[in-house]
């Protein structure tokens, strides 16, 4: 064999897999330290063995750091840490912006997905890759997957199956992201035409496995390889799950908590930590607190922390001893002259705070409530009205459409929303609405 031959073989030699028929496996990752070693061993146990895997982490805590870092001695598997900055996780689309990493540093002929709560079948890629060899004219082939939806202690209460069936010209929001396989040819023309491989413009959080379909079809269709070939949990904290439904931004006396125990509310539109025992003082309740996805949980700036000395956003106060209610709003206290102007705006006593008759003097009167509804009345925050069969939130004395939808996922209670005429409801002026979008196709 001559000097220039065993060159040319070398080259295509990593690690001793020949990459004519390596297959590049990316998988993104994000403090699911339960579920992602499952992942990673589903890879491992495939099987053939042309693979490379690139382990795309988003900076997780050490529990899953330490789990990934127990699978580094395989040659096949590479890992990247993104030591992304919270505060920086909003402003491109995460998993996007790691797969096109992926994609540059990889050298696989075939290229295909997986999340850290996501199995392969051990065919998965022997599957898929032959198909493509066999029909070198095909570009993009999917599979089907098995979903199964879990709560927090993995107990599997429904399931699904898709089934890869049709050619499809447009598979957005249709195919999952770890159910494709395709060419790095076609990745190619790809990035030629749109200077990147997936979009991770932040719009596309929520989808960007749908962006990059889009992308791919404008040069070839998703050709069907029938068969299960994953198995997808849909858990509780989930980013989809997490995500559906929750506006951006987020009205302001909402309890949030990302992918951590730590409870904010947010406030002023930062967010502010409350601790244990603040959060029994001021009577929080644990099923009014939303859980989001993290990278909207870090784009709230975050303020001082929830105490005495600041209080927090439209508490209901008691003065100690006597039947007297306040509302707190905007620093100042809005005195309630009786249980109507309570059950009016649907203000549970039994969640007011005590406090003594010196602390409460100690801050300054608003208008008092009424529940009478004009001009004359500056609203308080956070209460849902109704009208013609639209729900708004009142904040800042303006009237805010909000989605039924979102309305639930914040915790609010739609049975309580104040009905109003259209003399009423023309006394406010309306905000912005609180909806929650995503890109369709």
């Amino acid at each position: 064999m001559s000097m220039v031959s065993l060159l040319f073989l070398l080259s295509r030699v990593k690690g001793g897999i020949d990459l004519s028929d390596l297959i590049t496996v990316i998988l993104t990752s994000y403090n699911k330290p339960d579920l992602v070693e499952k992942s990673i061993q589903s890879v491992i146990n495939q099987t053939i063995s042309n693979w490379e895997l690139w382990l795309m982490d988003d900076h997780s805590n050490k529990e899953t750091q330490n789990i990934i870092k127990t699978y580094l001695n395989d040659k096949r598997i590479n890992f990247f840490n993104s030591n992304i900055k919270n505060e920086d996780r909003y402003k491109k689309t995460r998993y996007a912006t790691l797969i096109n990493k992926a994609i540059s540093l990889s050298k696989g002929k075939y290229i295909t997905y997986l999340t850290d709560d996501t199995t392969y079948r051990s065919n998965r890629l022997k599957v898929m890759a032959e198909y493509l060899n066999q029909n070198p004219s095909h570009h993009i082939v999917y599979g089907g997957q098995l979903l199964q939806y879990v709560d927090e202690s993995f107990n599997i209460f429904y399931e699904s199956e898709s089934k890869a069936k049709e050619i499809l010209s447009n598979a957005s929001n249709k195919v999952d992201h770890c159910s494709v396989m395709h060419t790095r040819e076609i990745a190619e023309k790809v990035y030629s035409t749109y200077e990147s491989y997936w979009n991770d413009d932040p719009i596309f959080w929520h989808n960007a496995d749908a962006e990059f379909w889009n992308r791919l079809t404008d040069f070839a269709p998703f050709y069907p390889v029938d068969g299960s070939f994953e198995v997808a949990l849909k858990t509780p904290s989930s980013f989809q799950v997490l995500n559906k439904d929750v506006p951006d931004p987020l009205p302001n006396g909402v309890l949030v908590r990302g992918l951590s125990q730590d409870i904010y509310l947010i406030d002023n539109q930062k967010k502010r930590l409350i601790n244990a025992k603040w959060f029994n003082y001021f009577k929080y309740q644990p099923s009014k607190i939303v859980q989001i996805p993290d990278p909207l949980l870090y784009k709230y700036e975050t303020g001082k922390s929830v105490n005495m000395s600041d209080l927090p956003y439209q508490i209901l106060m008691k003065e100690d001893g006597v039947e007297q209610y306040f509302l707190y709003q905007n620093n100042q206290k809005r005195k309630i002259p009786n249980r109507e102007v309570l059950q009016f705006f649907s203000l549970n006593q039994m969640l007011a705070v005590e406090l003594s008759p010196t602390f409460i003097s100690s801050i300054s009167s608003g208008s008092p409530l009424s529940s009478k509804i004009n001009q004359l009345q500056f609203l308080p925050d956070g209460r849902l009205f109704s009208y013609k069969d639209e729900l708004y939130l009142s904040q800042n004395n303006h009237l805010h459409n909000i989605d039924v939808n979102v309305a639930l996922k914040l915790k609010f209670n739609i049975r309580e929303a104040i009905k109003l005429n259209a003399e009423e409801f023309g006394s406010y002026q309306l905000g912005n609405s609180f909806i929650w979008t995503f890109k369709t196709y």
